[in-house]
């Protein structure tokens, strides 16, 4: 909100005021979290999602929304090369993208979660560089704070969303499950030639290589609800243990 404080009461209730009754359109679904704005669409036809998009675009415009350019993508959710025609706001072009950092999950146009856990490796390595002293083999400090730290530092950025992308390929997992035993490896002054398993599992520090069915049912209902419908619905069945 221009001219409002950042954080200010004021300014909290002036946004819900604005955007109360923020333009909906029939064909597609918005989804906000505070000032984050997704808009999606499905349709078999690529043009078509276009179109909706564009009209949706534009009713915002007309409404008198202003975007962050820099920050603003498209993105096609698709299994086929092809990608939806351009859209624009304000008569710039929104550019399309691979993959979209979306509220802490970088999700890709194939929901492969590659581009995930690929940037979450690198963002843990560098917290670990930043913090490689404290938690070496010859610091001081006590497995217990070492492991505290571990915790509060690396634990909520390799685990969070893991609800969506547990589920991706083994070798995409395994970007993740490495930095965690290597990490734990060192906090616990472990032989390199030890089993992650053996204190992992002791220390209640899994990360999860087998996901629920509710949660690979939850995957199932992100991809039908933001892929283009080029397929039939993919059916929430029950997996055998």
């Amino acid at each position: 909100m221009a001219s409002v404080p950042q954080g200010s009461v004021l300014g909290s209730l002036l946004y819900l005021i604005y955007s109360s009754d923020i333009p909906t359109h029939l064909t597609t679904h918005m989804a906000t979290f505070a000032d984050d704005i997704c808009t999606l669409t499905s349709h078999p036809d690529p043009l078509s999602v276009s179109e909706s998009l564009q009209d949706h675009l534009d009713n915002l415009h007309s409404w008198r929304v202003s975007i962050n350019q820099s920050k603003s993508v498209h993105l096609t959710f698709t299994l086929r090369r092809q990608s939806c025609s351009p859209i624009k706001f304000d008569n710039i072009p929104i550019p399309p993208a691979h993959h979209v950092h979306y509220l802490g999950l970088y999700i890709d146009k194939r929901i492969t979660w590659n581009p995930h856990t690929r940037l979450k490796k690198l963002d843990l390595n560098r917290k670990y560089g930043l913090l490689s002293q404290v938690l070496n083999r010859n610091s001081k400090l006590s497995i217990e704070n070492k492991l505290t730290i571990y915790k509060t530092v690396f634990k909520p950025t390799s685990t969070y969303g893991i609800e969506l992308w547990g589920s991706a390929k083994k070798g995409n997992i395994d970007r993740i499950q490495s930095f965690q035993s290597k990490v734990l490896r060192t906090i616990l002054n472990a032989p390199g030639t030890s089993r992650t398993e053996q204190f992992i599992t002791t220390l209640t520090f899994p990360l999860s290589m087998k996901p629920s069915n509710s949660v690979l049912n939850l995957k199932i209902t992100l991809i039908n609800s933001l892929m283009l419908c080029h397929l039939p619905p993919i059916p929430q069945t029950p997996l055998a243990d």
